[in-house]
């Protein structure tokens, strides 16, 4: 796919608060390309076809559920959008991802384990992890034969 954005022209954050910034320089939702626009519509009938028909399954925790899904998710290239192609990503520019992450964000308690598959479980072995990490997690995770969880513990 080739949903890229020319990187020069890419204001990161708020960084259009902070520094001198053309208007054109900032990304919009109405400026979407084609490949985005179907991307985005493939990602609105999956949450229509899939998840919002299971939420109340979803929010009772049926067993096996979300795990069915991600992995749903990872043959349609959903889990993978931002991944390099190294690891068997699609490696779509940042805005693509978000628009992935936006339709699927406000779906209930199945945004939970979407953000942390794709985000807590996916960023930090790509961003810190050897190598061999790498290639021995991240694949499977972007096909959604292997799961990633957020685990927390509290004092008290």
């Amino acid at each position: 796919m080739s949903a890229a954005v020319e990187a020069s022209t890419i204001l990161k954050g708020g960084e259009f608060l902070i520094r001198d910034s053309r208007p054109e320089d900032v990304f919009i939702p109405e400026e979407l390309n084609e490949e985005q626009l179907m991307i985005k519509q493939m990602a609105v009938d999956f949450l229509n076809n899939e998840i919002a028909p299971n939420r109340a399954k979803i929010e009772k925790q049926e067993p096996g559920l979300s795990p069915s899904l991600l992995k749903k998710m990872g043959d349609l290239g959903l889990l993978g959008a931002h991944m390099p192609t190294a690891y068997g990503g699609m490696e779509l520019d940042t805005n693509t991802n978000t628009v992935i992450s936006d339709v699927f964000g406000p779906m209930g308690s199945f945004s939970v384990p979407f953000a942390a598959h794709t985000g807590i479980g996916m960023l930090p072995i790509l961003y810190f992890g050897t190598e061999a990490q790498k290639q021995k997690y991240l694949p499977s995770l972007i096909t959604g034969d292997l799961k990633a969880a957020y685990c927390l513990t509290e004092p008290g």
